[in-house]
């Protein structure tokens, strides 16, 4: 099943110039976020296969979403930390 989506993704890639660079710039995008690194050979004979994680990769463009031109409102919700200690009446000092 993998394979397959795996070809599938492949050809989509090569219909869609468009969305191969943005696959690639989320790539990228990983790898400065520390959140990912090319493998090397080391790793792939030392790591075991139950602690490999497989990040996902989203290559949808949709021109028409308006997510990233929506401004932050005000946090309207009370801090937990804050709201805990009001409640039981004990102060918390973090040094």
């Amino acid at each position: 099943m993998a394979v397959k989506r795996f070809k599938q993704l492949e050809s989509k890639l090569k219909r869609k110039p468009e969305l191969h660079s943005n696959l690639w710039h989320q790539i990228d995008q990983y790898q400065l976020k520390g959140y990912a690194h090319p493998i090397t050979q080391e790793e792939i004979t030392s790591t075991p296969a139950s602690n490999i994680w497989y990040l996902p990769i989203n290559v949808v463009i949709n021109p028409k979403s308006r997510i990233s031109q929506l401004l932050k409102g005000p946090d309207l919700q009370i801090p937990l930390m804050q709201s805990g200690s009001e409640r039981r009446g004990w102060h918390l000092v973090v040094i």
